[in-house]
């Protein structure tokens, strides 16, 4: 019979080095990037995990490598010096397991990453559109729609599909994140 006390799960040590890479990514130069206020910031963030997370994932074959790695990083971040961490820290774990689903449900294949990294960067959009409506209230979904239909007035386009800007911004982060996952 052998002790396990003392041992550490050889998953958990690669999650270890994975969330670290990650978590430098995040602390350093995402804190960097918002205080500066750099617009789509969080596209290059998540990009960076997501390239970093597909390349070694494709490397270790580890089952729930990705949503280990993501909670080391959340955890981590948690002790950023950063103003606001709470709501990176549920990005952070919301894109591994994001990640992870398709991954682990396509048995590893190249559109599992894809469909994963495509799902991982979407959630930057959704997190942002859910932090909104808490922030203002459903009166925010009235006053953006107020604010589409005036500026189509004012650029003499017809009374535009309020819904069309944010289709193409849920584009714009789907394909960022094939491209990402790809890259990976």
């Amino acid at each position: 019979m052998s002790d396990k006390r003392g041992k550490l799960n050889p998953v958990w040590l690669k999650a270890s080095v994975l969330g670290s890479l990650w978590a430098s990514s995040e602390i350093i130069l995402g804190s960097f990037l918002h205080n500066l206020r750099v617009p789509f910031s969080s596209i290059l963030l998540t990009g960076i995990a997501i390239m970093v997370l597909v390349s070694i994932n494709l490397r270790w074959k580890e089952k729930g490598l990705i949503w280990r790695a993501g909670i080391i990083c959340a955890v981590m971040k948690s002790v950023s010096p950063s103003a606001v961490i709470f709501g990176p820290m549920i990005a952070i774990v919301a894109e591994s397991l994001l990640l992870e689903i398709p991954v682990r449900l396509t048995r590893r294949t190249y559109a599992g990453f894809i469909v994963g990294g495509m799902l991982a960067m979407s959630w930057n959009l959704v997190q942002k559109i859910l932090n909104m409506l808490i922030y203002y209230g459903f009166s925010m979904v009235s006053l953006y729609t107020s604010m589409v239909e005036y500026a189509g007035r004012q650029l003499g386009i017809a009374t535009p599909d309020p819904w069309t800007p944010v289709l193409w911004l849920w584009l714009l982060y789907t394909l960022s994140g094939a491209l990402a996952a790809v890259m990976g």
